[in-house]
């Protein structure tokens, strides 16, 4: 991903790229994602359906 993003985004701040073509720093870059979403909305669909299964599975995981 951090190589997609190399190659995809043009003029970034950061540098999210690890040697190995992942992400670097992948607690930075969910802090860096989140400030550009706003609300749900914002998110696509594909997006908010692994959110929605995320949720859940955490929501589920609760429960025991």
């Amino acid at each position: 991903m951090g190589k997609f993003i190399a190659g995809n985004v043009p003029d970034l701040k950061r540098k999210y790229q690890a040697v190995s073509g992942t992400i670097r720093n992948k607690v930075q870059f969910a802090k860096d994602a989140v400030g550009f979403m706003d609300s749900y909305e914002d998110l696509t669909e594909e997006a908010k359906g692994i959110a929605r299964r995320v949720y859940d599975f955490i929501r589920e995981q609760n429960k025991a």
